[in-house]
């Protein structure tokens, strides 16, 4: 009976790990790609903003928008609040893991581990 239990885990436990590591690879090739592009899109969209006249019509040098700030005024707060949610979000999961494993520990502890017929 304890080696049907045992085979069976491994099992379990050899799936989880496969699934694990497409997990790892796709997240991966995201962080990759993000890496690569994240920068790119940002200067992109940050010099196409209105907040600068780049040819003014008198020939002096570019300007700024007096509203700039208003940029960073958004997207700081974002920023903070999308990190605040994630940790939010993983530490959460993070609990529910700890939680899985530790009531399948139980399940199958020691104690109940020595009352089965060998």
């Amino acid at each position: 009976m304890l080696s049907l239990i045992t085979q069976n885990e491994a099992r379990y436990s050899a799936a989880i790990a496969v699934d694990s590591r497409r997990d790892s690879t796709s997240m991966k090739t995201i962080a990759v790609l993000t890496t690569l592009f994240l920068p790119g899109t940002f200067v992109a969209t940050f010099f196409g903003m209105t907040m600068f006249d780049w040819s003014p019509d008198t020939g002096a040098a570019p300007r700024m928008s007096s509203y700039m700030w208003l940029y960073w005024a958004i997207t700081l707060p974002l920023t903070l609040l999308v990190m605040v949610l994630w940790l939010f979000w993983a530490r959460r999961e993070q609990s529910k893991a700890e939680l899985r494993l530790g009531s399948r520990s139980t399940t199958l502890s020691d104690e109940t581990l020595e009352k089965m017929p060998c």
